[in-house]
C-alpha cells in the first residue's frame, strides 16, 4: 500500500527518533527479539554453575530458602555469565513454566513485578533473588502457583500503565531510545489484545465505557475489561505498518495508551485546536477519519442499526 508522508506541525510535541535509521537502531529489528522470534536454545545451564555465594547464606529473612532460588536462577542463567539471563535465558525461564515466553505476556508482568529493570532485555541473578523474595517463592512449583494472578486483567488502572511503559523499557536494545515499528506493533499486540482479558461492553472490543453492572460482574471474577478496543489497536497497528515511520519513542508509546483511554473510538471528544498529542497521533487521526467515511467503527455500526428506519 501507498505509504503517506508525515504533516509538519510546529504547535505539537517532539517525534524525535521516530523516523528514519541513521542511528544504527535497525540492528533492533523484530526478527532479533524474542517477543517476534523464536531463536534456538542451548540446553538449561547445570545446575553445577551455581555460584560460589550459594553456600554462604541459606535462608532469607523472611525464611525462603535462598539456595534454592540461587540454583532456580542456574537452570535459565546464560552459560557464558551465570550472573545474568538474556532473552535466550528468559525463554528458557518461560519454558520452565510451561509457557512460550515469546506469546505469554504473563512472562513480562512476571519480570515487572520482580522489578527487572537493570539493564534491557535481561535479569541479573540479584533481581530474580529480590524478586523471588518480594513474591515469596523458593521453588519452581510456587512460582508456577502464581501463574494465574499474572494476568493483566489483574492489574488496576494505575499499575496497568507503568506495565505499559515498562514493556517499552525491557524490550529496547542496548543504549537504543526507541523501538523499531515493528516490535512496536507486535508488543501492542500482545499486551492490547490479551485473550484472557475481559473484554468490555458487548464483549466484541467494540466500547471503552463499561457501566456498572459490568464493572460489577467484572470485580467478581477479578479481572479489569479489555482497556482498549480491538478495533482501535488494529486501526493503529495498521495506520503505523503504512507509515514512514520506523521507530517509535517511548513518549509516542505512553501517549498512544493515554490517547486510547481519553479519546473515543468514534473522535467524537477530539479537538485538534487544542490538542498536545504527538504529531503521530494527530496524522493516526486523520488515518482514522478516512477510515471511518469508508466504514464506521464497530460501535458507530450498532447505534446505527439500533435506529428505526424512517
Amino acid at each position: 500500500m501507498p505509504r503517506t508522508s508525515p504533516r509538519i506541525s510546529s504547535k505539537k510535541r517532539s517525534n524525535s527518533s521516530s523516523t528514519g535509521g541513521s542511528d544504527q537502531e535497525n540492528s533492533n529489528s523484530i526478527s532479533t527479539n524474542m517477543w517476534s522470534s523464536k531463536k534456538k536454545r542451548s540446553a538449561a545451564a547445570n545446575s553445577s554453575n551455581n555460584n560460589s555465594s550459594s553456600g554462604t547464606t541459606t535462608t532469607t529473612s523472611n525464611g525462603l530458602n535462598l539456595a534454592a532460588i540461587e540454583k532456580m536462577f542456574a537452570e535459565f542463567a546464560d552459560d557464558d555469565d551465570p550472573q545474568t539471563a538474556s532473552m535466550d535465558g528468559i525463554c528458557k525461564l518461560g519454558e520452565k513454566l510451561g509457557m512460550d515466553a515469546t506469546e505469554d505476556i504473563r512472562i513480562l508482568v512476571l519480570l515487572w513485578k520482580m522489578n527487572v529493570k537493570d539493564k534491557p532485555s535481561q535479569m541479573s541473578q540479584s533481581e530474580w533473588i529480590s524478586g523471588c523474595t518480594s513474591l515469596q517463592v523458593d521453588s519452581w512449583d510456587k512460582l508456577r502457583a502464581l501463574l494465574p494472578s499474572l494476568d493483566t486483567g489483574f492489574l488496576d488502572s494505575s499499575d496497568f500503565k507503568l506495565f505499559f511503559k515498562f514493556c517499552f523499557v525491557f524490550s529496547r536494545q542496548g543504549t537504543h531510545k526507541s523501538l523499531d515499528k515493528d516490535l512496536v506493533v507486535a508488543l501492542l499486540k500482545l499486551i492490547l489484545l490479551n485473550p484472557n482479558a475481559t473484554p468490555s461492553g458487548s464483549g466484541d472490543g467494540t466500547t471503552t465505557t463499561v457501566n456498572k453492572t459490568t464493572a460489577t460482574a467484572t470485580h467478581k471474577k477479578g479481572l479489569h475489561p479489555q482497556r482498549v478496543t480491538t478495533h482501535r489497536v488494529e486501526i493503529f497497528t495498521t495506520f503505523l505498518e503504512q507509515t514512514p515511520y520506523t521507530h517509535i519513542s517511548l513518549d509516542q508509546w505512553t501517549s498512544f495508551l493515554d490517547f486510547c483511554l481519553e479519546i473515543d473510538d468514534d473522535l467524537s471528544n477530539y479537538d485538534e485546536s487544542t490538542s498536545a498529542w504527538p504529531v503521530i497521533l494527530d496524522e493516526y487521526v486523520e488515518y482514522m477519519e478516512d477510515q471511518m467515511k469508508q466504514q464506521p467503527p464497530p460501535q458507530q455500526q450498532q447505534q446505527q442499526q439500533k435506529q428505526p428506519s424512517s
